[in-house]
């Protein structure tokens, strides 16, 4: 479910859905009644908020914005995922406060943000970014992925209709390894043409949502000017894990945030130190080096680490062994490439 949501508008502008929906930033009771129905004059800086959130968390956790993503997707709090991750709750807290001051004051410089809207908004801080690690949102997080899913499910709809076939019928020429553009070529139409039709249909939906009152402009906004993108990545794009449960997805997933904390714990650096040096470009290789400690040992730890995990959900019974025996296949060789990738913190999934 989540490569699906993922994949058709991208793990950011998920994460930007989710958080403005689920975590009540779009709701911020910051302006006057005036304000009501545009998301934007009801939290000028609704962008800006949401990277906060997602930059403290991620750099406090050593998580990559994909899993972050599944993480709150599963139903957890932001407050049970920095805890989980052995981070201080209050520090990313203070984080995301300081960056969002920031940003509401260089507002009010900018003439973006009139003084009663900044301070308005810098009364409500403790308030919002309080919410945003609470419980409040699970709700709405389930309506947001089922809200995406849906409209994931849209699309095949409408190319399948356009192609005057079965969804079943698409959904199984494409989960056999082909993209959308070639099952349409070999059905002799235009792809063009069905993109048109596709649009047309997934614009229709969101509009619809908005009407109904079951996601705010600003979500619809996001959606809308990311499609013509989604589509043609759609169309483009090979169902990858076609095969694996959503728990051997989630298992491999965290194979990134697994080498993060052993080259951490190896190079006696903090989390936010060495995520600070893969955003510069660095590779986790070139930063043990750096430190005098060979990456070898933290493969070894790494892949020690993760054998455990897959042991546990094994024996729970979350996992089945050929599962098992499928992500622990060429454990090692994966761990050095992903060592060595200088672009690890994409979050895409690692093959």
């Amino acid at each position: 479910m989540f490569t699906g949501i993922r994949k058709f508008i991208g793990t950011t502008a998920a994460l930007a859905l989710v958080f403005s929906l689920s975590l009540g930033l779009l709701t911020a009771p910051t302006m006057t009644t005036s304000a009501q129905g545009d998301p934007e004059a009801q939290f000028p800086l609704l962008r800006e908020a949401v990277e906060a959130v997602v930059r403290a968390v991620t750099e406090a956790t050593g998580m990559t914005e994909g899993d972050l993503l599944r993480e709150v997707l599963s139903g957890k709090t932001l407050q049970v995922i920095v805890t989980e991750k052995g981070a201080d709750v209050e520090a990313v807290q203070a984080d995301v406060k300081a960056a969002l001051t920031e940003s509401i004051n260089k507002a009010l410089s900018e003439g973006k943000l009139t003084q009663d809207q900044a301070s308005k908004l810098l009364e409500s801080l403790d308030n919002l970014v309080e919410r945003a690690f609470s419980r409040d949102g699970l709700t709405m997080i389930s309506r947001v992925r089922q809200g995406l899913v849906n409209l994931a499910k849209q699309v095949l709809d409408a190319a399948a209709q356009a192609l005057n076939i079965t969804p079943e019928d698409l959904t199984k020429e494409l989960t056999s390894g082909k993209t959308l553009m070639q099952v349409i070529t070999e059905k002799g139409s235009t792809v063009e043409a069905i993109k048109a039709a596709v649009k047309t249909t997934v614009t229709d939906a969101i509009n619809k949502t908005v009407t109904e009152g079951k996601m705010a402009q600003e979500a619809a906004n996001r959606l809308l000017e990311g499609l013509d993108k989604a589509i043609d990545g759609l169309f483009n794009r090979v169902i990858e894990n076609a095969g694996k449960s959503r728990q051997m997805r989630l298992t491999e997933a965290r194979t990134v945030g697994i080498l993060i904390a052993e080259t951490a714990r190896a190079t006696e650096l903090t989390q936010r130190e060495l995520l600070k040096s893969l955003r510069e470009g660095k590779t986790l290789s070139g930063i043990a080096t750096e430190k005098g400690v060979d990456p070898v040992t933290i493969v070894a730890a790494s892949a020690t680490a993760f054998k455990n995990q897959i042991d546990r959900l094994v024996k729970a019974g979350r996992l089945q062994q050929t599962e098992a025996d499928a992500l622990l296949n060429g454990l090692n060789e994966k761990l050095t490439q992903m060592m060595n990738q200088a672009d690890l913190l994409k979050g895409e999934l690692r093959k």
